[in-house]
């Protein structure tokens, strides 16, 4: 990608962009990266689909008023990585946003193997307990966390 696109593409996300980090609360209790652009130009968010791998959905609208919108979400690891890379040097407003992200894909993989099941006294009776990693379930909450206070609207 030139230099050129990928700071276009930056100053877009800074507009435009979102990143969520959430808690898939189902056997495993895996964590998911969305980041992603909201608007209602179509080709546009094609193009820069093009450039990064991703689905296009159109948003539900809330009123006849307004104009049909549509999300572009980048939800593989790979692919936010590679979304990352290409444009992290030209983000200006969602730099921290940017290094929460790479904090958290730094973190080893989570998967069935690596998770095991314990009783707890929470309503789902069982608890999930990483085996044998350095970092666990905790410190992927409070990164999620912290991604959470930053997207807070208002002052900070």
């Amino acid at each position: 990608m030139r230099n050129l696109d990928a700071a276009y593409i930056a100053g877009f996300f800074d507009g435009e962009g979102w990143v969520h980090l959430y808690r898939r609360r189902k056997p495993g209790c895996t964590f998911r990266i969305r980041v992603g652009f909201t608007n209602r130009n179509l080709q546009l968010l094609r193009w820069i689909k093009s450039h990064f791998y991703g689905t296009i959905h159109p948003k539900k609208r809330r009123s006849t008023k307004h104009s049909q919108s549509y999300d572009l979400t980048i939800h593989r690891n790979l692919s936010v990585r590679n979304f990352l890379k290409q444009i992290g040097p030209f983000v200006k407003l969602k730099k921290r946003h940017i290094a929460i992200l790479r904090e958290f894909l730094s973190l080893p993989h989570i998967n069935k193997r690596t998770v095991r099941f314990v009783k707890s006294g929470s309503r789902s009776g069982l608890s999930p307990v990483m085996k044998g990693l350095p970092c666990d379930i905790r410190v992927r909450e409070c990164i999620r966390l912290r991604l959470l206070r930053l997207n807070l609207r208002g002052p900070h």
